[in-house]
């Protein structure tokens, strides 16, 4: 009875999942059912150039200008002064609504001129009415009332940036279905990573750790970078300047790009990485921060692209030169780089169609979107990773005050392995950073962390070592103070379990205590309690 009880909720189950299967294939025919007919498509498409522009949009169109065939629907001119024309017809008009779509943030002005009504959508212009949520230029364009006639449209488009675009014509399914939701999403993404990013600041603004602080600061610079090339936040902060609307992405973008070079340069100035490159990156983050002033009264648009790019180029060389310089001896550069791949790639192929290396695609022009859920992974990341930043930076702080105070100097002994000098000054420091900074509590601390810090090299700590103190190496060096740290937590914190004095004394397990409290007491963690607090049993 059991067994067919058992068996028919089965054949229930299996049921249900095939019913939720059949349902998810049929819902979206049901739900998003298409007329059959929903193709606008271009008849005859001609262009031309308007050799004289003027600074206003025209009242009507220019019909005497030596038009030229068009063969695709296209318009790649690079970066031209002139205003440019496009008369084009239309083969059929579906039963929803046509529209012509125009995908160039970075527009002074369009307009479109005909017989019949044209209705038009967007943000960038003060126009009459917004029926559909777009952030592109978009014309909707009803037929004539007489179908036999002939209806030419007159497309004018006018930019100081670079005409590289096609001109998509979408019935009123394919345009909704389409830009909208993705539109939608896009600016939902920055919202949201610009929300994360002030709210972790915020959370965090009491810290003491310069690097934290630069890293929220990076974030919420990325963000506001999407944010002007998306072209969401400059439309609104200057709907009615055109002359405004083209300077605030490179001058957002620039600004972006000089804040990771001032980040890197305070994640990197704790490591070993030659004197050299902190100050091209110091230098490089000033430089950065005066094109984005100078590039902004720049009238010629196209050299502060230009200037855009080649600064971008020499900054992320930088950047990645000094990260690999530090990437075998920093295990944190490891994961922030990771996660900067992403954004500086995809901002890169933004920046290569806008410099018309890479054809266009409307998903690459938006590629940065799709590194910033990167942004995510950097703040998780600095969260678990911000004591080690402030505790390397605070080794090699403290290094620098004792040297200053001590007059510190390299070893002779070290030089001159004959010489009788005991090297007071190094064990000095030796003792300075263990009893007083009490570094062995970092479970990351490597021997060629410390030599780096103390401006010797790996082999002369160990053998530095090894004559001192008379232990095997440098691990047996820094796990002697953390079993003392823990037979002083086992003393005082009774109240700690095993895995918490393993961690708090330095230690990556518990096990890993285990084994070297034995090898420097002879007894276990429990049998040294049990020693101290007979009454523990």
């Amino acid at each position: 009875m059991f067994y067919r009880f058992t068996k028919s909720k089965i054949m229930v189950r299996i049921r249900f999942v095939l019913f939720l299967i059949i349902l998810g294939f049929a819902s979206p025919n049901s739900l998003y059912s298409n007329p059959q007919t929903e193709i606008c498509e271009f008849g005859k498409i001609e262009f031309a150039t308007d050799p004289n522009p003027n600074n206003s949009i025209p009242l009507k169109p220019k019909t005497d200008l030596p038009y030229s065939e068009l063969k695709k629907p296209f318009l790649k001119f690079g970066f031209i002064k002139e205003a440019v024309w496009v008369r084009f017809s239309i083969k059929e008009y579906p039963r929803s609504r046509c529209f012509l779509r125009i995908p160039q943030v970075t527009l002074d002005a369009a307009s479109v001129f005909s017989n019949s009504t044209i209705q038009i959508s967007g943000d960038r212009f003060p126009y009459p009415e917004r029926s559909v949520d777009d952030y592109y230029p978009v014309f909707h364009l009803e037929p004539l009332e007489d179908s036999n006639a002939e209806n030419i449209y007159y497309l004018w488009v006018q930019t100081s940036s670079i005409i590289n675009f096609p001109l998509l014509l979408e019935s009123g399914v394919e345009y909704e279905k389409g830009s909208y939701y993705r539109n939608l999403s896009i600016l939902f993404t920055l919202v949201l990573s610009l929300f994360i990013s002030l709210l972790t600041g915020f959370v965090y603004r009491q810290t003491l750790d310069p690097i934290y602080l630069n890293i929220v600061g990076f974030l919420i610079f990325v963000s506001l970078e999407g944010w002007a090339c998306f072209a969401s936040g400059y439309k609104y902060l200057w709907p009615m300047f055109p002359e405004f609307q083209n300077i605030t992405p490179p001058l957002f973008a620039l600004l972006a790009l000089g804040c990771s070079v001032h980040f890197m340069y305070q994640f990197l100035s704790a490591t070993s990485l030659p004197k050299i490159f902190l100050r091209m990156l110091l230098g490089g983050s000033f430089i950065v921060l005066f094109l984005a002033i100078y590039t902004s009264f720049l009238s010629y648009r196209p050299l502060a692209v230009r200037i855009f790019a080649w600064t971008y180029i020499v900054a992320c060389t930088l950047i990645i030169i000094s990260t690999i310089l530090v990437f075998a001896s920093f295990r944190p550069a490891r994961k922030i780089t990771l996660c900067m791949i992403p954004i500086v790639g995809s901002v890169m192929i933004t920046l290569l169609y806008y410099l018309d290396v890479i054809p266009y695609n409307e998903y690459a022009v938006h590629a940065y979107v799709l590194a910033l859920p990167t942004v995510y992974v950097v703040v998780m990341i600095s969260l678990s990773d911000r004591e080690k930043f402030v505790r390397r930076k605070s080794l090699s702080r403290a290094y620098d005050i004792q040297q200053l105070q001590e007059k510190l100097r390299k070893p002779d002994r070290i030089a001159d392995p004959d010489s009788k000098n005991k090297a007071p000054s190094l064990q000095f420091s030796l003792d300075h950073l263990f009893k007083v900074e009490r570094i062995f509590k970092n479970p990351e601390l490597t021997k060629e962390d410390l030599a780096s810090i103390l401006r010797i090299t790996p082999f002369d700590l160990e053998q530095f070592i090894q004559e001192s103190t008379q232990l095997p190496s440098f691990e047996s060096y820094t796990n002697q103070y953390r079993v003392e740290e823990a037979k002083y937590l086992l003393k005082t914190r009774k109240d700690l379990k095993h895995l918490d004095v393993a961690r708090r004394s330095g230690f990556i397990s518990a096990r890993e205590m285990e084994k070297y409290f034995k090898t420097f007491t002879g007894m276990t963690p429990s049998e040294f309690k049990l020693m101290i607090d007979p009454e523990s049993i």
